[in-house]
């Protein structure tokens, strides 16, 4: 069993990944001698994300045969990695034995969200996100899909709902440090920018556009507005 101070340094790297810091956790763990399954599922999950596909895979493989050892946590983090792999129903039946017997596990409840969001169950995926942010209402993760999920939905009700997600999120957002406001702030910037064009508040995202003050940054943001209508104009 983990010592007392192997938790504290796992729920560290859990924080790290949940925050998106990808090349710290991946500098972490490389310090780590001894990996336990979750430190190496955390590994994957870093290494999927700096672009290290194969690493991944290859970890993934290797822990997929040790599944029946993960606990509840170790579990949670396993789900993560699914998704990732594209195993989305996989993810959701774990979190469901998960949240069976912890029923107030927040990211479990966020994460199962995200899957029926992905398999496109979004009357379930609104009910996890929900108990998720009920349970823990900083989880920026769980704002930014709650809004996701309510611009799904298109009724005017909902789109009101998204803003507030977003700006519950920003609120989260201003008090992180540099690297996770920027990766954050840049997330909730193309998201409203979505919302904007969805719901035609075309005004609103040229206005937004016009005031930046970096011409690169100017320019990148016009060409995320004319793909975020490109994009409106195939689906309508």
């Amino acid at each position: 069993m983990a010592d007392d101070f192997s938790k504290l340094n796992l729920a560290y790297l859990r924080r790290l990944q949940q925050t998106q810091q990808y090349h710290s956790l991946r500098a972490e763990i490389d310090n780590i001698r001894h990996k336990s399954f979750s430190v190496q599922i955390l590994f994957a999950i870093a290494e999927f994300h700096l672009g290290h596909f194969e690493s991944a895979q290859k970890i993934f493989k290797i822990t997929s045969n040790q599944v029946s050892n993960f606990d509840i946590d170790t579990n949670v983090d396993w789900s993560a990695l699914l998704v990732l792999m594209g195993k989305a129903a996989d993810a959701c039946e774990i979190l469901d034995d998960v949240i069976t017997l912890s029923p107030r596990h927040p990211l479990a409840h966020a994460r199962r969200a995200l899957c029926h969001f992905i398999l496109k169950q979004n009357d379930f995926a609104e009910r996890d996100i929900n108990v998720a942010l009920a349970l823990d209402p900083d989880l920026v993760g769980a704002w930014i899909l709650m809004a996701k999920i309510k611009m799904a939905s298109q009724s005017p009700d909902q789109v009101i709902q998204a803003q507030d997600a977003i700006n519950s999120a920003r609120a989260i957002v201003k008090d992180l440090n540099g690297d996770c406001f920027g990766k954050y702030s840049h997330q909730l910037d193309h998201l409203q920018m979505d919302l904007w064009v969805s719901t035609d508040q075309l005004s609103e995202a040229e206005g937004w556009v016009q005031e930046l003050k970096d011409p690169e940054e100017t320019v990148f943001w016009y060409c995320a507005f004319a793909d975020a209508l490109a994009k409106r104009d195939r689906h309508s």
